[in-house]
C-alpha cells in the first residue's frame, strides 16, 4: 500500500490562487483550517508570489480579498535596483 503525504497549506492555498481565484484571510482559516490567513499571504509573498490585496465593501464592511497578480515594470525594476546587479546573475 502506497502512502501519499498531504500537500502543505501554504501550496493547496497557491493552487487556488493560480485557478484565478480570490481569498479572504477568513476563507483562508476555514476552508484550509489554519490560524492566521494573513500569514499565508505573508509566506506566499516571502516566496516571491505577486500575491495583490483589493479592498471592497461587501454587505456594508471593508474586506480583503486576495489574488495573484502580475507584478509591473515599475515593480520589477524597483526590486533589481533594490538588489542590486547580483539579482541578474544566475
Amino acid at each position: 500500500m502506497i502512502m501519499m503525504k498531504a500537500k502543505p497549506k501554504i501550496d493547496r492555498v497557491l493552487e487556488y490562487f493560480l485557478l484565478g481565484k480570490e481569498l479572504t484571510p477568513q476563507l483562508i482559516e476555514s476552508r484550509y483550517k489554519v490560524s492566521n490567513g494573513r500569514d499565508i499571504i505573508h509566506k506566499l509573498r516571502k516566496r516571491g508570489y505577486p500575491v495583490y490585496r483589493e479592498t471592497r465593501r461587501t454587505g456594508g464592511a471593508r474586506r480583503s480579498f486576495y489574488r495573484l497578480g502580475r507584478p509591473s515594470r515599475d515593480i520589477v525594476a524597483a526590486g533589481i535596483r533594490a538588489l542590486g546587479t547580483s539579482a541578474l546573475v544566475m
